[in-house]
């Protein structure tokens, strides 16, 4: 929270606006689907979100949700404010405003091309690693990976390139006699000690 308050001050000039601090639900353990899990924590995260627009906002007052990276990637955000529109028990017009990603952030600070020529890219996660559920791509960008997920890869040539909200940390790993290359970012979100990326 204190990162987000330095960035206020830093760069807004209109010093009336004020922050309002929540304690974030956490995910269900008990729901075994992944999924049904995530939705369930939406859910309830739409329910808090809807409570403080309705109770702190004044019809003449604007809020902001401020986010880590950019909202369109890995980020639950605008599901959520989509969910409280659906409600219908608030009304409200919003913006999205773009930010720079973790992606864009890592391969600047390595100096590095995410993709070769005529190569894709495929934006995936840990757990999704871990599963195997990944596609065959000559790059792949591993983000929300608490657990260093790219550490157990398959037995062949892989460059990896991991990222820290404050130090990037280049390791390279030659293992056998393939081409893939795979980008690993992870990001720390403070707020909650959680690991996140975007």
């Amino acid at each position: 929270m204190q990162l987000r308050k330095d960035i206020c001050d830093r760069y807004i000039d209109e010093p009336s606006y004020r922050t309002i601090e929540i304690v974030d639900s956490e995910r269900d353990p008990s729901i075994a689907s992944y999924t049904s899990r995530v939705e369930a924590w939406h859910k309830q995260r739409a329910l808090t979100y809807e409570a403080l627009i309705k109770n702190e906002l004044q019809e003449d007052e604007c809020g902001a949700f401020l986010i880590w990276g950019d909202p369109s990637l890995y980020d639950s955000t605008l599901r959520v404010v989509d969910q409280i529109i659906s409600r219908g028990r608030v009304h409200f017009d919003y913006e999205v405003i773009p930010g720079i990603t973790s992606i864009q952030a890592l391969a600047a600070r390595h100096k590095i091309s995410l993709n070769g020529i005529g190569e894709s890219i495929c934006i995936t996660t840990g757990r999704q690693l871990s599963a195997g559920l990944f596609s065959d791509t000559e790059n792949v960008v591993v983000m929300l990976d608490g657990k260093c997920s790219f550490k157990d890869v398959p037995n062949e040539e892989v460059e990896i390139y991991w990222g820290h909200t404050s130090v990037a940390i280049k390791r390279s790993f030659y293992l056998e006699d393939s081409p893939k290359r795979w980008r690993a970012s992870r990001w720390l979100e403070a707020r909650h000690g959680r690991k996140m990326g975007g």
